[in-house]
């Protein structure tokens, strides 16, 4: 196991970690953060990330029947 400091693991090294898919179980509460880091960060950032963050929240609405515009 490497170690590293929070935060600052390198990206190629958590993608490459990463399976290309996995099960993953969230209950109610994480999703309602997740969705609100997700609308924080499309608001707050700007450019590629936020489109992602948007798009991403979108997404995720849209599976429970909710449309946002």
């Amino acid at each position: 196991m490497k170690t590293y400091t929070y935060g600052r693991t390198p990206n190629e090294v958590i993608r490459g970690a990463l399976p290309h898919k996995y099960p993953m179980e969230l209950n109610r509460n994480d999703m309602m953060k997740l969705l609100k880091v997700l609308n924080w960060s499309s608001m707050a950032l700007k450019g590629a990330p936020a489109s992602w963050s948007s798009s991403m929240r979108v997404s995720i609405l849209e599976t429970i029947g909710i449309e946002e515009v």
